[in-house]
């Protein structure tokens, strides 16, 4: 029997993880977490990562598994998942989380470009983004239509890649060939309203505070990861900013509240465009999501 895999997708707070463990206590499958904040040690009560409880009721792989400090990209998250299910061939897995580029990379594959001397890289980083936006546009115009021209970071990469390759990134990207996942699948996605989602992620933002979110924050910041890069992710980054005292602890649930929302809606906007996610009401099919689910895992390879 060779395994079968449910992905189950939707925004920030909607229902994702119950119905995984739901999923996988009734289908004796494996979870394996595609958040990329829940990936790292120490990011516990604001990546709403799975409690004690639910870690010891369901095998979870790919949970808290990074060091502190470190980077984790979408290529490593590939590796690590092909490499759970090539040693576990007659295992059934549950692949949950909202992010949308690690799932991507997952089931069609990573386009890889050689890295760049570090001469240029430190050059581009020094330049003005509306210069390097410019020279996008001139050099790139298919990347520069497709690049918010305020994201500096995707404009510094597409500039210092062409610089020292002379090949534009989106020509690189137009040559890759997809590397389908060899294994089936169905995706599941959560749908909620956004007046309902704020309710559930006010909600949940009120118990993070209340179960220690602030003290875990301090705590990473008096070990020096206070730039760690994940430390910018949601909740992080707004009670980073609340313990420099540039916002008030009145202001620390709407700030977080608001930009969890922003996160929902770039989600949403990601997997609309993913025509395989079958869709279910959060909050009234979860048991006929649950049963699809059975339906799926219960079938002959």
């Amino acid at each position: 029997m060779k395994s079968r895999l449910v992905f189950i997708i939707g925004p920030t707070a909607s229902g994702k993880t119950d119905l995984a463990i739901q999923s996988s206590l009734k289908t004796q499958s494996e979870i394996i977490n595609a958040d990329s904040v829940q990936v790292f040690e120490g990011l516990d009560i604001g990546s709403a990562k799975p409690t004690p409880d639910e870690l010891r009721t369901v095998k979870h792989h790919l949970v808290g598994h990074i060091p502190k400090g470190q980077d984790y990209t979408s290529g490593e998250f590939r590796k690590d998942v092909l490499k759970i299910l090539d040693t576990n061939p007659n295992k059934n897995f549950i692949i949950v989380g909202g992010s949308g580029f690690y799932l991507k990379g997952l089931t069609h594959g990573l386009f890889e470009i050689p890295d760049v001397p570090e001469d240029i890289h430190l050059a581009v980083r020094k330049e003005m983004p509306e210069q390097l936006y410019q020279e996008l546009l001139r050099v790139d115009p298919q990347s520069a239509q497709v690049i918010n021209p305020n994201d500096t970071y995707r404009i510094q990469r597409a500039i210092e890649v062409f610089r020292a390759f002379q090949k534009p990134l989106s020509q690189f990207k137009n040559e890759f060939k997809r590397q389908e996942l060899p294994f089936e699948y169905i995706k599941i996605g959560l749908k909620i309203s956004r007046d309902d989602l704020r309710v559930r992620v006010r909600q949940r933002v009120v118990k993070m505070i209340e179960r220690g979110l602030i003290e875990e924050t301090s705590r990473l910041i008096q070990d020096g990861f206070e730039n760690w890069k994940a430390l910018m992710s949601v909740g992080y980054k707004e009670t980073v900013e609340y313990l420099k005292g540039h916002i008030s602890r009145d202001d620390l649930v709407d700030e977080i509240t608001k930009n969890t929302m922003g996160l929902a809606k770039r989600q949403m906007t990601w997997f609309r465009k993913d025509l395989e996610i079958e869709w279910f009401e959060a909050l009234e099919d979860q048991q006929l999501a649950l049963a699809r689910v059975q339906n799926f895992l219960s079938q002959q390879s």
